[in-house]
């Protein structure tokens, strides 16, 4: 079966198949995988009218993502994983990423066997939008107190000429969060998140995003852009900002919130790090939604 390269033109085709899945799972949108297209080899193909996504990982095959179509289907999932053993030198490579809990049970009938990769976090957009009660004091404070200290606030929408600008607050970004956390992993994500950054703004319109400038006192602190994963649910890609402001990031994260009309936003995963599952979990998700990774056990 020929696979084919994943382009930006095959956005339209992605959209037709990943529309007809029910998830609030950040991956099922093309823009979530596309934007990694200068560190992952994408292909894909459509068995049994499932539109399948595949990574070619040196010399081996991975899904990031289940085959999406309107509905399970068991041929599809075996005949994609053969497809994959049969292409692949390292079988321990080969599996299916992003299964939701749900559909654990039909895997398991099939003889795959779940392990749990991350965790994502949802939050109720009304919640994020007024910050009501005790459990969001503390943000609120951190809001006001930066509203009284009469620095000049400004938010507006992302534009193609801000991009270079952008990518110089990435790199401050970067640079203070690589002093902060000395760790090597976290490091290579920070990298790795770079290059998907840098083509989510050289192609933000054909991707669909949604992004906000944030400015104190006429200066760029603070850039966050996502896409709508559909009509209920609106996903956070980057938050970029000079965490040196005390109260920018809770004041930028609420305006962006402001200007949504879905019901839900998920913030996506927290990487496995101890400091960004903190945070996320200090906005009091309404829901926590586990991402598993499946392989067929023999």
């Amino acid at each position: 079966m020929l696979l084919r390269p994943l382009t930006i033109d095959d956005k339209p085709i992605f959209d037709s198949y990943a529309c007809q899945v029910d998830t609030k799972l950040s991956s099922y949108a093309f823009v979530s995988n596309w934007i990694w297209q200068d560190l992952f080899d994408f292909k894909w193909t459509v068995i049994n009218d499932q539109f399948c996504l595949f990574v070619r990982q040196i010399d081996s095959f991975f899904m990031p993502i289940m085959p999406m179509g309107r509905r399970f289907n068991q041929n599809t999932i075996r005949y994609a994983w053969d497809l994959m053993i049969a292409n692949s030198q390292n079988d321990q490579i080969v599996r299916i990423e992003t299964v939701p809990d749900e559909k654990l049970p039909l895997f398991h009938l099939l003889g795959f066997q779940p392990f749990l990769r991350e965790t994502e976090y949802l939050y109720s957009t009304n919640q994020l939008t007024h910050l009501h009660g005790n459990s969001y004091k503390s943000k609120r404070s951190s809001i006001n107190s930066l509203i009284r200290s009469g620095q000049n606030l400004r938010i507006d929408a992302y534009r193609p000429a801000m991009r270079d600008q952008c990518l110089e607050l990435y790199h401050r970004w970067q640079l203070e969060r690589q002093t902060k956390y000395d760790n090597a992993i976290y490091h290579a994500m920070l990298a790795d998140s770079l290059v998907a950054y840098k083509s989510s703004l050289i192609h933000f319109k054909q991707l669909g995003l949604v992004g906000l400038l944030g400015y104190v006192n006429g200066e760029l602190r603070a850039y966050t852009c996502g896409y709508q994963l559909n009509h209920q649910v609106f996903c956070i890609l980057f938050e970029v900002v000079d965490l040196s402001v005390k109260g920018f990031p809770q004041f930028i994260f609420r305006e962006f919130c402001r200007g949504r009309s879905e019901r839900w936003l998920n913030t996506m995963g927290d990487s496995n790090l101890d400091n960004l599952r903190k945070v996320k979990l200090s906005y009091r998700p309404s829901q926590t939604i586990p991402v598993y990774n499946v392989r067929y056990e023999k």
